[in-house]
């Protein structure tokens, strides 16, 4: 690998590592370990909007057999989704049991992916029958459904990042900062359009970041967009999700998957764990700065072994990449030196490592 900048070297990406070996919390820290990690799983919980809804209409798609797209589209519409199950010749106390059967499924999925803890998941488990028995009827359910994700701000244009206006309050309204050790770097990136916060005016700072929301994050702090003479086709993100385009635009950055037919997937909602991050940013830092190389197979294996006590938890084909962020000094091992590859990742984390790398100048 050739020689990186001095400016590089000394900035701040340098001098902080995502996988910070501290212990406490603090704005210089990306990827800290969190001494509070249940109590942050049930603040992420707690902060989550009641329930994911894209959830429910995943749900009902799989019980009735039909595509997501088809139900989200009928839902807008103004019908509701027992209303659907009904019009596919199923009672609605039977079609409610299926449907809750169904999302339970989706939220054990999505443990077992990384996506959210345990406590989290038995969070939204719990609240589960009350959230359909409520929906169920409802024909405004279409209408709150999320088009764009409320938590990252559309560009206005193909060209610039939208510009957020800032309020009377320091924090531009947002009300769960305050105290948060990422508040610095949420707050640059509010002011500079790539985040915002709920209609609630909360950041959710703890909240998992999914792979989609990530994808959102890169494209929008590096100006990423994709080709729509030749959009790509992703078997499980159709065109008219919100997170289409940005997944379009990044996906050259992340790990995709690819059945038997060759169909490639993203799995967008998905959390993103570390080492998609990983392998996001060193893909991104290597377009964006030709100065940067990969590291061949072999020079990555002797690296991490040497760095990590779980290396051999890193999958094959992403070794390379942990390895050059590792040469590249921008993560290191936790306080027990575990890379710990398939954890997921807080918006707050996410917001701090973004923040460093624009502000450093690494990426142009």
């Amino acid at each position: 690998m050739r020689a990186i900048s001095k400016k590089f070297i000394a900035g701040t990406l340098l001098t902080t590592c995502l996988f910070s070996a501290g212990s406490v919390m603090h704005a210089s820290q990306a990827f800290a370990a969190t001494p509070n990690l249940k109590h942050n799983a049930a603040v992420a919980a707690v902060n989550q909007s009641g329930f994911q809804d894209s959830k429910v209409v995943k749900g009902c798609a799989k019980v009735l057999g039909v595509d997501e797209a088809s139900v989200t589209k009928e839902l807008k519409k103004g019908k509701t989704l027992s209303q659907l199950a009904t019009e596919k010749g199923l009672k609605k106390d039977a079609f409610l049991q299926k449907l809750k059967n169904a999302v339970a499924t989706s939220i054990d999925a999505d443990v077992t992916a990384g996506a959210m803890t345990k406590a989290q998941a038995d969070q939204q488990k719990n609240i589960l029958p009350d959230h359909l028995k409520k929906q169920i009827d409802n024909a405004s359910f279409g209408s709150t459904l999320v088009k764009n994700d409320p938590t990252l701000v559309q560009p206005q244009n193909n060209n610039t990042v939208a510009t957020v206006v800032n309020t009377n309050n320091e924090n531009n309204g947002l009300i769960d900062i305050n105290n948060h050790w990422a508040v610095k770097s949420i707050k640059d990136l509010v002011a500079k359009g790539i985040l915002q916060g709920d209609q609630n005016k909360r950041f959710n700072p703890d909240s998992t970041v999914t792979r989609e929301a990530l994808a959102a994050m890169l494209s929008r702090s590096f100006n990423l967009h994709a080709d729509t003479s030749a959009a790509p086709s992703i078997s499980d993100v159709p065109q008219d999700r919100w997170s289409y385009k940005n997944i379009a635009a990044t996906k050259e950055f992340f790990d995709m998957k690819k059945d038997p037919q060759g169909n490639e997937s993203f799995n967008p909602t998905a959390g993103a764990k570390r080492e998609d991050v990983v392998v996001s940013m060193v893909k991104v830092l290597i377009k964006k700065k030709p100065s940067v190389t990969l590291m061949n197979a072999v020079s990555a294996d002797n690296l991490l072994k040497e760095k990590f006590k779980d290396e051999g938890s890193i999958p094959v084909e992403l070794r390379p990449y942990v390895a050059t962020a590792v040469q590249c000094n921008l993560i290191q091992g936790d306080a027990q030196g575990h890379f710990a590859p398939t954890h997921t990742i807080t918006r707050a984390e996410t917001a701090t490592l973004l923040d460093r790398m624009l502000s450093s100048n690494t990426v142009k």
